[in-house]
Order: structure tokens, then C-alpha cells, then sequence
């Protein structure tokens, strides 16, 4: 068989077509774009150890590829480089993984289970979009962020664990994971919007495990929605620890946000005993220009531009004008 390979880059061929297994030569350090594009027979491909990346869509709907061993020494995974491999069951990838972009198992309706790298950071993109079988995953400890729709569609995913240090889960991460019951959340999570949970219809369990964040800051807004879901902890754990009022908990998730807001930052302001009329008015305000006019019925001109200052990143997110 012959093959098209210009330093050490292995480019897409003709030869290949129609094949069930391809045997890659030891040398070849890194995967062109689009190498393996489509290549509806394919079966099983032998990859050299001497190989470092792979490119663009390299197996693109190969959609009979059952299995692929990834050599030790692979850092890079590029964009969709399994997308829609619909015979693929099994991946592991090795430890010296540090970089994969998005879509990279993205459609690969037969995955059941997958190995991730131990030093991965970053969960990219639709990693997992549409892995219909996918029924466990081990996110890496190291991981920090997991990022938009990572597990949507994991239809038979039952129970997931995000590890202690991410920061960040993006927006419908999980939706329609629609067999998952359990889900173990870390409590430090500083951002998580519009996750995708509502459509999580056998869910049971939603554990927040782990220290919550500092009492010196507030209750962020998507911990504030936690406590008011009956699969979760959340509330129980934030009344335990001094962090909210039994009375927080008959609002809403936004006036327990903007409570815990007005405890930690008005506590010295001239209209600390006004809390239960002015988080009110700031909850149902629909812009700025209204909400200095309601506000102006209650305080003065300064406290008001105090008020503006105590909770300037929400306000900022209003409307300036009806």
C-alpha cells in the first residue's frame, strides 16, 4: 500500500479507499486533515508510536471503525476527529493527551466507554454530543472547565461526578441526558449557566459535595437555584453552615442571590434595615431608569447611588431604559 507522506505528515489518499485496515508506517509523527474522511469500510487502523497529533476530522464518518489504539505519546486531538465513527465501543486515550478540541467523539452512537487522559484541563465543546450508549465517563481531576453541550444527548448516561476543580460548567452541558439520576457537583463551582438539567427527567440525585466557597463571599446565583431544587442538597447544606436565613429559603433563587448579597456588603450601610423592602424592588426590576425611580420613593439620593454600588454587577445587566 502506499502512502502520502511529506515530513513526517501523513496526507489523505486514494489507495485507501475500500480498505478494512490500514497499517500506518512507523515515522509518521502527525495526522493530516482529513485523512481518513469518510472511508466507509474501515474497520481497524494500526498507528505508528511515533505518532504526536491528529488532525481535522481524520475519521470522520468511518462509520465501520470499531476500535483504535492511541499511542502513548500523542499530545494533540484535533476537531471532530472521530465525529459520527458510529461502530466505534471503546477509546482510551493516554496520559500524554494534553490537548483535545472539540467534537471529538461527537455522534459516535455505539461509545459505551471512554478513557480520558489524567492531565486534561479543559473538556472541550460537544466532546460527547450524541453518544447515545455512553454509559459512564471518569472526568479527570485536573479538569477546570467543561464546556458547552460536553454531554448532550448522553441518553443512557446514568451518573456523573465533576471533579472538585472545575470552575466552570457551560451551557446545556447536560441536556437531554435523560437516564442520568445521580450527579455529584463540587460546591466551590463558581459558574454554571443554564446547564441543561430541567430536561434530566430521571434525575434524583443532586449531591454538592466538598467546602463551599468562602462565607466572605455570596451565594452565587447558580447555587442559589440548587437550593431550591428538591433533588438537591444545596439548601440543607447552606442553612447548616450559616450561609443563608430559614426565610431566604420561602423567596425565589434570585432573592436568596440578592439577599446574600445585601448581608455581606450593606451590613454598615445607612439602610441595612431596609433589606426586605429593596431586594424586592431590585428583584422585579426590569431596568435601570425604573429602578431609580422606585427606589427613589424609599431612600435618598445617595444611599441610592450606594445601593447602584453594592450590587453594580447585577444592575449592570439591566436595560438602561424601558
Amino acid at each position: 500500500m502506499r502512502h502520502n507522506i511529506q515530513n513526517g505528515r501523513l496526507y489523505p489518499n486514494p489507495d485507501y479507499e475500500g480498505r478494512q485496515h490500514i497499517d500506518i508506517p512507523e515515522g509518521v509523527t502527525d495526522l493530516g486533515y482529513q485523512v481518513f474522511f469518510g472511508l466507509s469500510e474501515l474497520e481497524t487502523v494500526t498507528l505508528p508510536q511515533s505518532l504526536r497529533k491528529f488532525g481535522y476530522q481524520d475519521f470522520y464518518r468511518c462509520e465501520k471503525l470499531r476500535e483504535i489504539h492511541i499511542p502513548d505519546g500523542v499530545t494533540w486531538i484535533s476537531e471532530e476527529a472521530f465525529h459520527d465513527c458510529r461502530s466505534l465501543r471503546s477509546v482510551e486515550i493516554p496520559d500524554s493527551v494534553q490537548d483535545m478540541h472539540r467534537m471529538v467523539f461527537g455522534g459516535c452512537v455505539s461509545l459505551e466507554s471512554v478513557k480520558l487522559p489524567a492531565r486534561l484541563k479543559r473538556l472541550p465543546e460537544l466532546t460527547f454530543s450524541g453518544c447515545t450508549s455512553l454509559r459512564s465517563v471518569e472526568i479527570p481531576p485536573e479538569v477546570t472547565v467543561i464546556d458547552d453541550r460536553a454531554f448532550q444527548s448522553c441518553s443512557a448516561l446514568t451518573e456523573l461526578t465533576v471533579p472538585e476543580k472545575v470552575g466552570s460548567i457551560g451551557f446545556h452541558v447536560f441536556r437531554g441526558c435523560t437516564a442520568l439520576r445521580i450527579l455529584r457537583i463540587p460546591a466551590s463551582l463558581k459558574e454554571c449557566c443554564k446547564c441543561g438539567l430541567e430536561t434530566c427527567t430521571a434525575l434524583e440525585t443532586i449531591e454538592l459535595y466538598g467546602e463551599l466557597p468562602p462565607k466572605e463571599l455570596p451565594v452565587s446565583e447558580w447555587l442559589a437555584e440548587l437550593a431550591f431544587d428538591p433533588r438537591s442538597n444545596a439548601g440543607e447544606r447552606l442553612l447548616a453552615e450559616n450561609r443563608i436565613t430559614p426565610e431566604m429559603l420561602d423567596t425565589s433563587p434570585k432573592e436568596l442571590y440578592l439577599n446574600s448579597i445585601f448581608q455581606l456588603r450593606c451590613s454598615t450601610a445607612p439602610f441595612f434595615s431596609m433589606q426586605y423592602q429593596i431586594v424586592p424592588l431590585l428583584c422585579r426590576a426590569a431596568d435601570r431608569q425604573t429602578l431609580n425611580a422606585e427606589l427613589t420613593g424609599i431612600l435618598p439620593g445617595n444611599q441610592i447611588a450606594l445601593v447602584f454600588s453594592k450590587f453594580k454587577q447585577y444592575i449592570s445587566r439591566l436595560p438602561a431604559h424601558p
